[in-house]
């Protein structure tokens, strides 16, 4: 039988690396906003602006989500792999 092996380490840095550069996706107010221009594109750029922030938003929290996600899975899966290591240690 093959052995799986989880570098759990790694995991925990990617972890760690991912919460380290958060402040790409932090959402940030429009500087210098032109509210006398009454033209098209002017309005236009704002809301592609805004679209920009909220789909930044969206990211962070899917990735905060995500990383979670994978930091609770890889520690059941740890805690399943010391019970199984234990459980069929004994029958060794």
């Amino acid at each position: 039988m093959s052995k799986i092996e989880i570098d759990y380490d790694g995991l925990e840095d990617h972890y760690l690396l991912r919460k380290k550069y958060d402040f790409d996706l932090d959402v940030v107010g429009l500087k210098n906003k032109d509210n006398k221009t009454t033209l098209t594109a002017n309005e236009k750029g704002q809301g592609a602006f805004d679209d920009v922030q909220n789909t930044k938003e969206y990211l962070k929290k899917c990735l905060e989500s995500e990383a979670k996600n994978i930091k609770i899975i890889t520690q059941s899966f740890k805690d399943c792999d010391e019970s199984a290591a234990k459980l069929f240690g004994r029958f060794k």
